[in-house]
């Protein structure tokens, strides 16, 4: 039993190639009972079986591809940082938000966007990194202040920095409205960015952009 649950570990690798044979070993060592024939008893824990391999590999997906945020403080950041100012396109923009990618490590940030929603500057020290990343959130009438993000790698480890305004609730009922996910291909990870549907729709109807201009 030990040797073919171990099988499980050689999915992710694409080197798994047991499961017929651990079908066929589950058969094997299942009892029949008198209520139930002995095939239609082993193929339920058959299904229940692939049911498991399945959740396991996509659990294994996710966890390896999503990338988390966590609360960071300015005294943190050191070194140079490549900047990613996305958003900011007019006054009224209220979906911006900037990437700070650490120089130096293997990974590297990419809008999921036109290259005319963002644009890019390298070889920024932090201290002025963070000036300018302030500087660029702030544009709205109804900013309030800014929000610094540790974004980690699934070890823990700290990969770049997300700096995003929080506004005014009287503005658009909700200070923080922006989704921002950070997905891992690789050393790679695109960054996909929108705002929540109320927000949204709020400025679809005209109504973001008064309550802005005021």
């Amino acid at each position: 039993m030990i040797k073919h649950t171990a099988s499980l570990l050689y999915i992710k690798n694409n080197t798994y190639k047991g499961v017929e044979a651990d079908l066929h070993f589950i058969s094997d060592i299942l009892p029949c009972n008198s209520g139930m024939p002995c095939y239609h008893y082993s193929m339920r824990y058959r299904a229940a079986f692939i049911s498991i391999l399945v959740l396991v590999f996509l659990a294994s997906c996710v966890t390896n591809r999503f990338i988390r945020t966590e609360p960071s403080e300015y005294k943190e950041l050191a070194g140079n940082f490549t900047l990613i100012l996305y958003g900011s396109r007019h006054l009224n923009d209220i979906e911006t938000v900037v990437i700070l990618d650490m120089e130096g490590d293997k990974y590297s940030f990419e809008p999921y966007a036109p290259e005319f929603d963002y644009k890019i500057k390298k070889g920024v020290p932090a201290k002025e990194a963070l000036k300018e990343a302030e500087h660029f959130v702030s544009r709205h009438s109804s900013f309030h202040r800014t929000q610094l993000s540790r974004i980690i790698d699934e070890k823990g480890v700290a990969i770049g920095y997300e700096m995003r305004p929080l506004y005014y609730p009287l503005a658009f009922g909700v200070s923080d409205f922006l989704d921002v996910y950070y997905i891992k291909e690789g050393d790679k990870i695109t960054v996909r960015i929108k705002l929540i549907p109320s927000v949204e729709r709020m400025l679809f109807d005209g109504d973001g952009f008064k309550l802005g201009d005021n």
